[in-house]
């Protein structure tokens, strides 16, 4: 016999991080023209990590700062050309 399904499981389940991060995803797909690599997925580690529960601000920007950073440097290396973006673009 197979396990039977309760659907007041779905309705015990917190929805609102899987929502926010949904949001926080298509913002980063509109935002990387603007914004470029670098800073768009910066912002979407940090507020990511926000959302999930960490609190911890060093470990945040860290993780956010040093993630961003190493796959920038492994693309760089890899010929990988990553737009600064339009922001930074039009300022120079």
């Amino acid at each position: 016999p197979s396990p039977k399904f309760e659907w007041e499981e779905l309705r015990e389940l917190n929805y609102l991080p899987a929502l926010l991060l949904l949001g926080l995803m298509s913002s980063y797909g509109l935002l990387i023209d603007i914004l470029g690599f670098v800073i768009s997925t910066t912002a979407l580690l940090t507020v990511g990590f926000v959302i999930l529960g960490e609190r911890n601000p060093l470990r945040i920007g860290l993780i956010s700062i040093g993630t961003t950073a190493l796959f920038w440097a492994i693309m760089d290396l890899l010929g990988i050309y990553l737009s600064p973006g339009e922001l930074y673009l039009g300022w120079s």
